[in-house]
Parts: C-alpha cells; structure tokens; sequence
C-alpha cells in the first residue's frame, strides 16, 4: 500500500467500527473482541477526498478486523442513492447484500433505503493480497 497520507496534515476525516457480540449459546459474558463488524460513519475533509486516503484506511481497518479481531464479517451500509460511496466500497471487494427498504432516517428528516455489503473472513485472504497488490 502506498502512503497518500503523508502529504496532508492535520485531521482530515473519521471513520469508525461498530461492533457486534452475537449471542452464542452457553455465552454469559461479553467476550473482549467482536463477533462481527461494521466500518462506517466514515466523513472525508474535501481536500482528501478521491486521494487514496479512505482506500488506506479501510484497508488498516479490514485488516486489523480479521486479523486481530479474527471476526467472521465486515459489513458496510450506505444510502442507496450514494452511487460514489458504493463504487468505493466496492472496489475494496465487498459483496452487495442487498438493500433494506426504509432503513434509516437522514438529517433532513427523509426516510432512506441503505446498500448493505460484506466481506467474510473466509474471502478476506484473497481480497487482501489483490487489493494490496493494485
């Protein structure tokens, strides 16, 4: 992987896991690494945007999901209608899912339906090495 990174300084955006425990049988405690993942709440500074940047980052926070956290999904959402945010995650090698109707509620107060996308720690060793590889 390249580092587009380094040319900027100061934050430049967020993006975050949210966190899955499934509720395995004989399971009493919430164990100490998640079950399941979602990368998401993702916002990009303009002058980042469409530098590689958000592509490194997914790929720091895949990584460390199925390696550290050795978790059996990532899962990505996104408004139905963002077709520049599905490309991209698409490209990291996700599968659609499908889309969930009326699944969210957007700051202006309309009803949205989302893009779901996964990747399976079973596919995660082969998307790996072709994303790290282009």
């Amino acid at each position: 992987m390249g580092h587009p990174s380094r040319s900027h300084r100061g934050i430049i955006g967020t993006t975050s896991f949210h966190l899955e425990h499934w509720p395995w049988p004989g399971r009493t405690t919430t164990p100490p690494t998640p079950d399941a993942v979602e990368i998401g709440s993702t916002w990009l500074a303009h002058s980042a945007q469409r530098t590689g940047v958000n592509r490194e980052a997914k790929l720091l926070l895949l990584d460390y999901a199925f390696t550290d956290w050795q978790v059996h999904r990532v899962r990505f959402r996104t408004d139905v209608r963002n077709t520049r945010s599905r490309r991209a995650i698409e490209s990291l090698g996700a599968t659609l899912d499908g889309i969930l109707r009326a699944d969210f509620s957007d700051p202006d107060a309309t009803v949205r339906d989302s893009a779901y996308y996964s990747i399976l720690a079973t596919e995660w060793p082969a998307l790996r090495a072709s994303l790290v590889t282009a």
